[in-house]
């Protein structure tokens, strides 16, 4: 089972994750760093607390809700 989106949903949903997408880009051109490595440093608190920083953070776990996440299986 899983959830069901009508149309107008999907829309919503594929325009917002272009806007999350588009909004990473911005950060990275200006800060020239990818958002894995800021998000990291961020965590580990060597970006400080400034409101864009904060914004950046919100886009990258937004934008990383909707991808799936990958499983290790040791044998």
């Amino acid at each position: 089972m899983g959830i069901k989106y009508d149309r107008s949903q999907l829309r919503v949903r594929k325009l917002a994750q272009e806007d999350l997408t588009k909004g990473l880009a911005e950060f990275e051109a200006k800060y020239g760093m990818d958002s894995q490595t800021f998000y990291t440093r961020y965590n580990k608190g060597e970006m400080g607390d400034a409101p864009e920083f904060i914004r950046w953070a919100f886009y990258w776990e937004a934008a990383s809700l909707g991808k799936p996440k990958k499983t290790v299986v040791k044998s």
